[in-house]
């Protein structure tokens, strides 16, 4: 969203998503709210931001990291509401495979976990109190 509507880049040009990611996130934070960052995130771009925002969370932080094949990313991709915005050409230029950032101590999600229980898993291990039983 902060990059194809705020911004309207569909990369990283100028580095603008990563400052912009990283300023909301840590105004969020610092404001004792639950921050999500999700999305096609190149690791070489998003490394360096994504560990320091950890790195100064004085709350409890969570990393997980998709392990999709292409095809499964675009399978996953056509259920969504967003999927007539943009399609397969532009995210065969987003899409860099499985790239796990060191020092984010990442839990995998892999293609087997179905969307309601990779939702339960997040919400018991972030959210224990609220998680659906």
């Amino acid at each position: 969203m902060i990059r194809r509507q705020i911004l309207a880049t569909g990369d990283d040009q100028g580095g603008l998503p990563i400052a912009l990611i990283e300023m909301i996130t840590r105004h969020l934070l610092d404001r004792g709210m639950d921050v999500i960052i999700e999305g096609i995130l190149n690791a070489g771009r998003y490394a360096d931001m994504l560990v320091q925002l950890v790195a100064d969370h004085r709350g409890i932080s969570r990393s997980y990291i998709w392990d999709l094949s292409f095809p499964e990313t675009l399978r996953r991709h056509a259920t969504k509401p967003v999927a007539t915005e943009f399609g397969e050409t532009q995210m065969r230029q987003w899409w860099r495979g499985f790239q796990p950032i060191a020092g984010l101590d990442e839990q995998v999600v892999g293609p087997a976990e179905t969307l309601d229980e990779v939702v339960r898993r997040v919400l018991t291990e972030c959210w224990p109190a609220s998680a659906p039983s």
